[in-house]
């Protein structure tokens, strides 16, 4: 019933009419390459790289170019025809400055510092992606494996249910007998349904942290 009601938050569809989708295993190279928490870490090195290089610009030296265009007049005491005094000329000039700051070296390690943990962090990632989908792996061919087995223990108790059926007919096998057969045989069925549901939930481990899972 909590179920119902919580799923009726995020959705007006009958949950008893939906069906379920039938996954299948990713590969190694699509869960790595599709990993959400993978992507997350490698534009955190992005992130951390930037902020180092602008935290090494901001104490870089400053170079500053000034020019200057002057179109003065020419004093009439010296305004001639012939004069070679001539008041339009350009200036040129520049300037350097270098911030200085105490905290430049510890800002700049700090910033190197976190680029690097970073980096780490992706490495970490990597091999935890790894991990999970080896452990996943293991897991379903596991639960494959219960699946065959259940399968054969099928077909042997649907054998055993019909032969206890006949043999009931002619008197060597009780009612009973037939009824607790049949039961088993169900039984049989049922675990197939529950191990290909386990399968699927691992499966759903894997495409819930993958972007674009199909």
């Amino acid at each position: 019933m909590e179920l119902e009601k919580n799923f009726a938050l995020i959705s007006d569809k009958d949950p008893k009419k939906l069906k379920l989708p039938k996954l299948k295993l990713l590969t190694a190279a699509q869960y790595k390459g599709s990993n959400l928490e993978l992507i997350r870490d490698n534009l955190r090195v992005q992130e951390k790289k930037y902020n180092a290089k602008m935290t090494w610009a901001k104490y870089l030296p400053t170079i500053s170019l000034q020019g200057r265009y002057t179109d003065a007049d020419l004093n009439p005491l010296f305004a001639s025809p012939n004069s070679s005094l001539n008041e339009q000329y350009f200036t040129y000039g520049f300037s350097i400055s270098m911030p200085i700051n105490l905290n430049m070296f510890s800002d700049t390690e700090v910033a190197k510092v976190a680029h690097l943990k970073s980096q780490a962090q992706v490495l970490d990632r990597k091999n935890a992606i790894d991990e999970e989908y080896t452990l996943v792996q293991r897991k379903i061919r596991v639960i494959d494996k219960k699946i065959q087995l259940a399968k054969k223990d099928e077909k042997l108790y649907k054998r055993l249910y019909r032969s206890t059926k006949d043999l009931e007919k002619v008197g060597e096998k009780t009612s009973f007998d037939t009824a607790m057969m049949h039961n088993s045989l169900q039984v049989r069925k049922l675990d197939q349904k529950i191990y290909y549901l386990d399968k699927q939930i691992e499966l759903i481990g894997l495409y819930a942290k993958v972007a674009n899972a199909s």
